[in-house]
């Protein structure tokens, strides 16, 4: 029963983020096949933050070569907060400790807004994904760096955050 529990839980977790199709995804997808407009392929590398995000946010079962698929096994993730920089552990579990200190539920990034160009979707590329808890009251703006369509580093700063609604004011037109 509590098995059952736990599975529901993570169900629920995954797909009140908004992932749920992540767990399914192809993620065999090699970066040659990737587009190489450089407008489409930021959402591409944003999109595969946040399904590598949704997989190390998870419990581990087994082995991780769901997520590994996603991380280089060299890669390096550091954390800070306040003054401190914090490197964490290097591979996928050092993605699984950022993503368990930052207790995302919300996640985003910005699109390509300047001229498009073609490049090589396997080069080196970064993209700037934010997470935020609104539980903890902090969110992170984590940079991410790929090469070969993997990433091989992330690298934020936890800051504490206030949000709220805009509060209404009238439109004079």
């Amino acid at each position: 029963m509590r098995v059952v529990v736990n599975a529901l839980a993570i169900f629920a977790f995954v797909e009140s983020w908004g992932v749920s199709g992540a767990a399914a995804q192809d993620i065999s997808n090699p970066c040659h096949s990737w587009p190489s407009n450089s407008s489409a392929l930021f959402n591409v590398l944003g999109e595969r933050v946040v399904n590598a995000a949704s997989r190390a946010a998870l419990p581990v079962v087994g082995d991780e070569k769901g997520l590994d698929a996603y991380v280089a096994k060299d890669a390096d993730f550091d954390l800070g907060g306040g003054d401190v920089g914090r490197p964490l552990v290097q591979r996928s579990s050092g993605f699984r400790r950022l993503m368990r200190q930052l207790q995302a539920d919300r996640y985003r990034f910005d699109g390509w807004d300047y001229m498009s160009k073609q490049e090589d979707p396997c080069d080196t590329h970064e993209v700037t994904v934010e997470f935020s808890s609104r539980k903890i009251g902090h969110r992170a703006e984590v940079k991410f760096e790929f090469r070969g369509g993997v990433i091989v580093k992330g690298k934020g700063w936890l800051r504490s955050t206030t949000t709220g609604d805009f509060p209404i004011t009238p439109v004079y037109r």
